[in-house]
């Protein structure tokens, strides 16, 4: 279904029993096809912006503030479900982002498990201060503001949520999630939204492993690709 066709059966359409649901993964899918903005040939291309992101995650390779990645293969075109729109570029998830890394806990802090996000909302709603003795073995990982987190495990349940503002005390993760710092390159609502798209969601459920918990791991969810718009469309 196009936008077209979605205004000519709005009526219909909203009156199913699960409209809101579909809709909203609808309009996720025209999102990140860059259907609801405007393609301005005069902006800088994704492939810049691409470039920059390089830049910036081998200066901080260079400092010291995040470890040197495996390579990164190009996204393969048997891989791409669909014609990005002219100035986007397909890439994988840690081509454009990267975790912060881990920390045993040594004092209190906000401790970011699967029931702290309201996944609707894409936010975290309730985490808890937890000691330092008291931490969970799995409350290691480092975030941010700006910062995504993504819970790889059961990823088909979408948890998924944007560190939207500083957290005191300074928060700790669970291993759980995938952290995805863009470098304040990448705007962190976008990556909400390509994270929670169907061909995102349908790529994931290929790569799950585990019965009762399955989830999909680091190297796997490093490679899931993406479509990168130009900053000004994200």
């Amino acid at each position: 279904m196009n936008p077209a066709q979605l205004l000519a059966h709005f009526d219909r359409i909203s009156d199913a029993p699960d409209a809101v649901p579909r809709l909203r993964r609808f309009i996720l899918d025209l999102a990140v096809r860059g259907k609801l903005v405007e393609q301005d040939p005069n902006e800088e291309p994704a492939f810049e912006l691409l470039k920059r992101i390089r830049a910036e995650k081998a200066r901080l390779v260079r400092a010291g503030e995040t470890r040197k990645e495996i390579c990164i293969p190009l996204v393969a075109p048997d891989e791409v479900p669909f014609g990005a729109p002219t100035g986007w570029n397909w890439v994988r998830v840690r081509e454009i982002t990267s975790g912060r890394g881990q920390k045993v806990p040594d004092k209190d802090f906000t401790y970011i498990d699967v029931t702290s996000i309201n996944k609707e909302l894409g936010r975290v709603a309730d985490a808890k201060v937890i000691s330092a003795s008291d931490a969970p073995s799995r409350a290691r990982k480092l975030v941010r503001k700006g910062d995504v987190i993504y819970s790889c495990v059961r990823p088909y349940l979408l948890n998924i949520a944007v560190i939207e503002s500083d957290i005191f005390p300074a928060p700790i993760a669970s291993t759980a999630f995938a952290v995805l710092n863009g470098f304040g390159l990448i705007a962190s609502k976008y990556l909400w939204i390509a994270l929670r798209s169907s061909f995102t969601v349908q790529c994931v459920e290929t790569k799950m492993r585990g019965q009762a918990y399955p989830a999909i791991n680091d190297q796997d969810f490093a490679l899931l690709p993406l479509p990168l718009p130009p900053l000004t469309e994200q």
